[in-house]
């Protein structure tokens, strides 16, 4: 339930930030997080992706290959731009140390979300079978 709980949340976060991003290019967004177009299309991608198991029927394998993907896309765009804040031209704005943080805390958190037992409200966490363990 957690899981697709914060599926769900991330889904309109992400969906909204994309958006906005489309309309804001070659600046910051607030003045301090990116909205290049790479980000905006892969936010809105993960986005579509995260309503779809968040607010839809679908198995737990879904929901989790969802969130992993999820945690290693933002994982990866925050340790990768500790190395190349352009993220090798991607990002021609380039990635503020806010934007850092909050891929590598959103990147954690989803691997944390994860590891909660039950997540998927689906029954057992490992079999999707709706009757308790004996």
């Amino acid at each position: 339930m957690v899981a697709r709980l914060y599926a769900r949340v991330l889904g309109i976060i992400l969906a909204l930030l994309a958006i906005v991003g489309f309309f804001i290019e070659d600046e910051l967004l607030l003045d301090f997080m990116n909205v290049d177009i790479f980000l905006d299309v892969v936010r809105l991608l993960l986005a579509v992706l995260l309503i779809w198991v968040g607010f839809f029927r679908t198995s737990p394998q879904a929901l989790n290959a969802v969130l992993g993907i999820t945690a290693v896309s933002y994982l990866g765009v925050g340790l990768l731009g500790l190395f190349d804040r352009e993220l090798f031209g991607l990002l021609p704005t380039g990635l503020t140390g806010f934007d850092l943080v909050f891929h590598i805390v959103l990147g954690i958190a989803t691997v944390a979300v994860m590891l909660v037992p039950g997540r998927s409200g689906a029954g057992d966490a490992h079999t999707g079978d709706p009757r308790p363990r004996a």
